[in-house]
Formats: C-alpha cells, structure tokens, sequence
C-alpha cells in the first residue's frame, strides 16, 4: 500500500509541475476595415492551424459589439465605412482565418488572412478592386499568464480520497 500511494504522489507531482509550469501565449493585433462602402457586420472563421480566436475588441464605432467564440468571431453595429478592431488569438504558430464584411446580409468583401509565425499575408478572394483589410504593426503580446491549477487541485483531491480509503481498509 505504501508504494501505491508513493507511485500516486510522484504521478501528481508530476502532473502539478507540467501544469504550473505551462503558460498560455495568447496575443492580439489590431486590424483595419475600409474600401468596401457601408458595411454594417463583419464575420471571421478560423480556417488551419492550432490557434484559436481569444476574442475581439476595441471597435472604433461604440454601436459595434462582437460575438466571440473560439472558431469564429462576428461583430456587427451602426452602418460604417471604416473600423479598426482587435482581434486575440491563443497560439502564435502559423494558422489561417476568412474575413468577410457584409452589408445587409450581403458579402462585399472575403479575404484571407495568414499568419505564418512572424508576419501577416492577407489575400482578397473576391474581387473588389478598393476593399481593404490591413493590420497594424504592433503585435501586442501579452506576458504569459500561468494556466489555472486545476490539476493540482484535483491530484490533492485524489491524494485525500486515497488516504480515506486507506484508512477503511486499515480497519
């Protein structure tokens, strides 16, 4: 019984030292939309790559309010010709989103957006010869930030319960 629970407790200690030790790297930039004429939504999916979205921010136009989950991002408000916005993202490995702005339900822009791990390449893929998606060059990166220790909690958790049953079987 001692060796189980020795083989138990280095196993959490293990398991708590890869989770403390683990950081997010999570970062944001700052794009802008113009060219395309009133636009009153823009709608973004994440299309290769392991990063995900990390929410969206800092419309220009206060009316604009998002609809962030991890794999899309829309955001729609007052008729418009032209919005910076911040969009997060979880990985800074390469990866792929579409970007497409729309005016009543119609699409007047798609372009492609590209992150190769240091700059961005974003392609139009309808043809428009004045719409525009730009980025700001100031990848602001957040510090990392330790993800929670839920397994430490649950590796005490585990500890507890086995001594409970040791305890029983003891008896």
């Amino acid at each position: 019984m001692k060796k189980q629970m020795f083989v138990l407790a280095a196993v959490m200690v293990i398991l708590a030292g890869s989770v403390i030790g683990s950081k997010a790297s999570s970062w944001s930039q700052v794009f802008n939309e113009t060219g395309v004429g009133y636009f009153d939504e823009m709608a973004m999916f994440m299309k290769t790559g392991t990063a995900l979205f990390d929410g969206s921010s800092g419309y220009t136009n206060s009316s604009w309010t998002p609809t962030n989950t991890p794999s899309f991002v829309m955001a729609s408000g007052d008729d418009v010709t032209n919005i910076d916005f911040r969009l997060g993202f979880t990985d800074s490995s390469p990866f792929t989103f579409d970007f497409f702005a729309l005016h009543d339900g119609i699409v007047l822009e798609g372009a492609i957006a590209a992150w190769n791990g240091g700059s961005w390449n974003i392609t139009s893929i309808m043809p428009l010869e004045v719409a525009t998606i730009t980025y700001q060059n100031d990848l602001a990166a957040s510090s990392p930030v330790p993800e929670p220790t839920t397994m430490l909690l649950f590796g005490t958790g585990l500890v507890g319960l086995a001594g409970v049953g040791r305890k029983k079987f003891q008896k």
